[in-house]
This record gives structure tokens, C-alpha cells and sequence, in this order.
């Protein structure tokens, strides 16, 4: 019987866990035992949060592992862990007919202790061996050796709908999805870009996917999506590929803006902001005038003025280096939708 944080940690330390390695990862349950502030930052898709502690608990022990003692740092763990045991068997419960694997940051004490909790519980429950460091390792192996069918890129001025059409096809990756960031000053107003790790890690589950089809899209991005970086192997294929351009007029191009990105009302600050951090790279008359545009909640007019005067002269001199293979109306959405799915090869 449990009655400690103490009696917790002697049993865990005579637990010996079932352990899998990532090779062998099929469609289990996955649980990260890590602390919120580690899951935020990266985890393995779909896997579910079972925090064993929170952050704060976690750096506390963390601080008297390292400043006093191991012994110290454990006891006091245990007893946060005894704390919590209650809330973390409540949250694995609606997992319990499922087989789950466990993990930590190294496969250590964290994801043995809770594969020992539910053990207890009766889960069918087995440790990751060496947690999230396998896994990184794992995935930039798989990367640089994955099948990658022949790509296409679509390529285009801002607001010509490229990611919206990837959105709807199947045969496509959609990188920026994978850095949650859209490509500009303005691509994480209302939420948190991805890691560079979790980019990696959304990258490899999209490059599964479409591994039965002979082609894929791409949009056209630059190397870096915000502060994430394509992989070497992934960009030189992309810097090969073939590329179809989408022509979309400046006025369906605002409007698409207008209608997809954050309200400016509630993100009035961040829009300024994130103006303002490009006044290296237009004048200042021009940064007032889309300023003035923002506090009057003029999303369209703002949209169309930073598109003619500061991205589509920068993408027109971008593009006077490349070679396009395809040039198509891409003003009605439908008919380009049905065309890139009907498109066999070019």
C-alpha cells in the first residue's frame, strides 16, 4: 500500500518497466510525463499530456538535485508525485483499454514513474526507451532518409491562396501548418510558432502520409518559416522542383487577407507592433498610413496598401531569378482547386 511520496519512489526504484524503442512505435497511445512548459515547446504528435509535475515543482527539484542533493531533490518529488497521484490516474483513466507508451526527456525517472503508477492501476503501459532524446535522434534520421515523391511548388504573390488550396488537397506538405507560421511579419498574431524540434517532428508525421503518392505540393517559402528552418534535404529537392504559378489579382489577394487573418480589433497592439518591426524596410510615411489603417480597423485597405508597396515589389524582384514552368488564372478558387487535382504531371 501507498502511503508516502517515499513509498512511491522505493517501489519505482524495484519497477522494471516493459520498454519499446521508437523503430518499433506503431498507433499506441502515447503520454508525455514531461511538465507543461516542456510539452509546449515539443512533443511527439498526438501524444497526450500526464504531467507528473508541474513546472514549478519540477524546477524545485530540479534546483535541489543540483544545489544540495539527490537525496533531498527525490523526497521532495515523491511527495509532490503522491500529491498528485490522484489527478494524474483521473486523467490517464479514459485511456485505460488502450495499450500506452511513456515517456520522459531520457527515458529516466519521470515516464518510469508513471508507467509504474499505472501499472498499479492495471494499464497496459510500457516506457520509451530514452524518451524525447531517442525520439529527436529518430526523427532526424527518418528525415534524411524517408521517401520524398516528386515535387511541385506552387508559388505566388502574398494572399494567392496557396496554403488554402494545400488545405484541400491530399498530395501536398503544408510547411508553414508544420511551423505554425504563415511566412511575414504578421504569420503568429494569435498563437505560438512551433520549435524548431516540433517543426521536425510535424514535418516527418506529413511526410507519412504521402508516401503512396508519385507527386506532392509545396507552397514556395524561403529556407526559414519564421524562426524554423527546412531541412538541407527537403530544400535542395525544393530548389529543383518544378513550379506553377498562381496569378491573383491584387484586389481577391487583400480580400483573402482581409477574411483569414486575426481580427485587428483584438490584436489592435500586435499589428502595430509588428508593423513597426519593418521600418527598416519601408518608409516612414508609408508605416503611418498602414498604422492609421489598423486603429480604424480597415483590414482590407490595409491589406491592399502593404501588399502593393512593400510584399509585391519584394516578391516581383525574388522571382526575376526564377524559372516558372507553369503560369495559371488563379482568381476563382474552385476551378484551381480542381485543376491542381486533376494536374497528372507537368
Amino acid at each position: 500500500m501507498i502511503n508516502s511520496g517515499k513509498d512511491i519512489f522505493q517501489q519505482v526504484q524495484k519497477f522494471k518497466p516493459k520498454k519499446i524503442t521508437c523503430e518499433k512505435i506503431k498507433e499506441e497511445t502515447i503520454f508525455d510525463s514531461r511538465t507543461k512548459k516542456e510539452f509546449d515547446l515539443f512533443h511527439i504528435p498526438q501524444a497526450i499530456h500526464i504531467p507528473i509535475t508541474s513546472n514549478k515543482e519540477y524546477h524545485e527539484v530540479g534546483y535541489l538535485y543540483k544545489q544540495v542533493s539527490p537525496e533531498v531533490a527525490y523526497d521532495l518529488g515523491f511527495n509532490y508525485i503522491f500529491k498528485n497521484v490522484e489527478e494524474i490516474i483521473k486523467k490517464a483513466l479514459p485511456y485505460k483499454n488502450e495499450k500506452i507508451i511513456i515517456y520522459c526527456s531520457r527515458g529516466g525517472i519521470r515516464s518510469k514513474t508513471l508507467t509504474y503508477l499505472l501499472n498499479q492501476q492495471g494499464f497496459d503501459v510500457i516506457q520509451l526507451e530514452s524518451g524525447m532524446k531517442a525520439y529527436r535522434n529518430f526523427i532526424l534520421e527518418q528525415l534524411e532518409s524517408i521517401k520524398l515523391p516528386e515535387i511541385i511548388i506552387l508559388q505566388g504573390l502574398a494572399g494567392s491562396r496557396k496554403t488554402t488550396l494545400l488545405e484541400n488537397l491530399n498530395n501536398k506538405i503544408d510547411l508553414e501548418l508544420c511551423a505554425k507560421h504563415n511566412s511575414s511579419a504578421y504569420g503568429a498574431l494569435d498563437h505560438e510558432p512551433n520549435s524548431q524540434k516540433q517543426f521536425l517532428f510535424d514535418l516527418f508525421e506529413q511526410l507519412k502520409k504521402v508516401q503512396n503518392f508519385k507527386q506532392i505540393y509545396i507552397e514556395g517559402e524561403a529556407r526559414k518559416i519564421g524562426s524554423v528552418i527546412i531541412p538541407e534535404r527537403i530544400w535542395t529537392e525544393m530548389t529543383k522542383a518544378k513550379i506553377i504559378f498562381l496569378e491573383v489579382s491584387l484586389e481577391n489577394r487583400a480580400k483573402h487577407f482581409a477574411e483569414t487573418y486575426p481580427d485587428m480589433k483584438t490584436y489592435l497592439v500586435t499589428y502595430i507592433e509588428q508593423t513597426n518591426s519593418l521600418k527598416k524596410f519601408m518608409s516612414n510615411s508609408l508605416r503611418e498610413k498602414l498604422i492609421q489603417l489598423i486603429i480604424e480597423n480597415k483590414a482590407y485597405e490595409f491589406w491592399y496598401l502593404i501588399l502593393k508597396e512593400h510584399y509585391d515589389p519584394k516578391y516581383e524582384h525574388a522571382f526575376k531569378t526564377m524559372n516558372f514552368d507553369k503560369k495559371i488564372d488563379a482568381n476563382d478558387f474552385k476551378k484551381t482547386l480542381k485543376y491542381l487535382k486533376n494536374l497528372e504531371r507537368i
